[in-house]
C-alpha cells in the first residue's frame, strides 16, 4: 500500500486493507464503517477494526470506504485515532485525530487498485 494523500491510497490485488481505531473516552459503537469493509477483531485496547481484501481477479479500479464518528454526549477529552495499513507492506498510515470539535468527523477513504 502506498499513500497518495491523507485519505487516498494505492493498493494491489490480493492485498488486505485494515482500518484500525483507537478510541479515547468513547464506546465501541462511536465509529461505524461502510459495507465495503467487514468488521474485524478488536485491537488490544478493545477498539474496533475493519478489513477488506482486494480481489485478485475481477477487481474494480477503485474502492471507497466511509467512516462515521459519533460524539453524542462525549466528554471533552474524547478522540478517535484511525490507522490504515495494507498487508503487502508500505507502512501504517495514521490520519489526523478526530475530536468532537473537528470539522470532518466522517472521513472517506479511496483505494485505487494499481
Amino acid at each position: 500500500m502506498r499513500q497518495f494523500d491523507t485519505y487516498t491510497y494505492g493498493v494491489k490485488p490480493g492485498e488486505e486493507i485494515t482500518l484500525s481505531t483507537h478510541l479515547i473516552a468513547l464506546p465501541q459503537m462511536a465509529v461505524q464503517v461502510s459495507k465495503t469493509m467487514q468488521k474485524g477483531p478488536a485491537t488490544p485496547d478493545g477498539s474496533p477494526t475493519w478489513t477488506f481484501t482486494v480481489p485478485t481477479t475481477g477487481a474494480e479500479e477503485v474502492y471507497n470506504a466511509f467512516a462515521e464518528v459519533s460524539f453524542v454526549a462525549a466528554p471533552t477529552n474524547a478522540r478517535v485515532d484511525i490507522t490504515v495499513e495494507g498487508s503487502l507492506g508500505g507502512g501504517a498510515f495514521s490520519i489526523f485525530p478526530i475530536f468532537p470539535t473537528s470539522a470532518d468527523k466522517d472521513p472517506g477513504f479511496t483505494f485505487w487498485v494499481e
